[in-house]
């Protein structure tokens, strides 16, 4: 089963996630593949749900996905807020902070760095400009 469409009490794990950003945040944008594209619209009725027509380009080609898609509804210099499905385990306080942040950071633990993550202009910039596959 696909991981966005995992049940979570009465939900699916990709709304649960939608609902606990739409909470703090105005502009959600959701990057899904073929495979999942029509259930998580529907699912999440309330976010901009895009197709990602070549997830074979990895992480960086999805997340440039969701970029193009924000570039294109008119909002330039933003910050971005970058939430893998398979990575829910954070806390509220943990997303206050990452919103909070002008420069762009992630949760550590043990010097490690994990998800979400949160991401400057300059950076979304770099990302925007980097190939797809990187």
């Amino acid at each position: 089963m696909d991981k966005a469409l995992v049940d979570v009490g009465s939900q699916t794990l990709i709304s649960w996630i939608s609902r606990r950003l739409s909470s703090r945040l105005a502009n959600i944008t959701i990057v899904a593949n073929e495979s999942n594209f029509a259930e998580i619209s529907k699912t999440v009725s309330d976010v901009n749900v895009i197709l990602n027509r070549n997830p074979h380009e990895g992480r960086t080609g999805s997340l440039k996905v969701g970029i193009d898609s924000i570039d294109s509804s008119g909002l330039n210099n933003y910050r971005l807020l970058v939430v893998p499905v398979d990575r829910p385990g954070f806390s509220d306080s943990t997303l206050d902070r990452l919103i909070c942040s002008e420069e762009t950071c992630c949760p550590m633990k043990e010097g490690r760095g994990g998800h979400p993550l949160v991401l400057t202009f300059e950076d979304v910039d770099k990302v925007r400009n980097s190939p797809a596959n990187s």
